[in-house]
């Protein structure tokens, strides 16, 4: 089988589906966690053979989406709430962008599988969804996109019915354990996987942080780095018995991950499908 891990990376998502879109290849399973897990769905989305169409769809959404339909300020004190609140930003219009755009039983149907990677807030651990689990999947990809410290964690209630839900857990991005979710493809039976990662070879030289949300940001970024070191020299790195593994990273710094506005998610992906910006 021939599986796609699309690794965290906010906003430089953009790149990733763009580069996705260069390779454009009969993915038989996705795996995303973080802004990987919202292009994985959306894939998920179209049976294996629709990739065109699929991209082609994708392409219109990153070109017009905006930072609004992600996150905003708390209102009405903005980040004074985080003293009362477990995140700095508000992800609720993600919530909303996902509910108009994401449909759960299009996934269950299209026979291409997905995989979801977060991890929980009580005790840590990786966890991981699959279309097939009974979970509110939209709750599930949010939660994944749940950054540390920028936003707060997520509820994941569970599916008792069609059309009732019992409250879950709370989670928060799954790039904390795994940046390129690899791993997951491969323990589900890919022996072939491009792995598309957010993050250049060498960590940008960052810009002096004008606010607490800036320094915290680019201290998970750091830490980003380091996972992502740790995954591809532990687990990816060299000749595998078990799969065939191609990674694919920019070759430059993309920018501000909260930056979601569509001249730069244009840009972005132009950069991830052609290299030319």
């Amino acid at each position: 089988m021939l599986g796609l891990a699309l690794s965290g990376g906010a906003a430089r998502g953009a790149w990733q589906a763009g580069k996705a879109a260069s390779l454009a290849r009969p993915w038989d399973v996705v795996a995303g966690v973080s802004v990987g897990a919202v292009n994985a769905a959306h894939l998920a989305q179209y049976p294996v053979g629709e990739e065109a169409q699929a991209f082609e769809d994708l392409r219109k959404l990153w070109h017009t989406l905006k930072t609004s339909d992600v996150h905003k300020r708390w209102c009405p004190f903005g980040m004074i709430h985080s003293l009362w609140r477990k995140g700095v930003r508000d992800l609720r219009p993600l919530r909303s962008f996902l509910r108009k755009h994401l449909e759960p039983w299009r996934v269950r149907d299209s026979g291409r599988k997905l995989i979801v990677g977060a991890v929980t807030y009580s005790s840590r651990q990786w966890v991981e969804w699959t279309e097939l689990d009974h979970v509110v999947l939209i709750d599930a990809v949010l939660a994944s996109c749940a950054i540390p410290y920028a936003f707060e964690p997520q509820e994941v209630p569970q599916l008792v019915s069609p059309t009732e839900t019992a409250p879950g857990p709370l989670y928060f991005d799954g790039g904390v354990q795994t940046v390129a979710p690899v791993e997951p493809l491969i323990r589900a039976g890919c022996t072939e996987v491009d792995a598309v990662v957010c993050f250049p070879f060498d960590p940008p030289v960052a810009a002096p942080a004008s606010n607490a949300l800036e320094a915290g940001l680019a201290a998970v970024d750091t830490m980003s780095y380091q996972i992502l070191a740790d995954d591809l020299r532990c687990n990816y790195a060299g000749v595998r018995d078990d799969a065939a593994v191609v990674i694919y990273r920019p070759d430059r710094d993309l920018g501000d991950g909260l930056d979601f506005s569509p001249q730069t998610n244009a840009w972005r992906w132009q950069l991830g499908e052609t290299g030319a910006a």
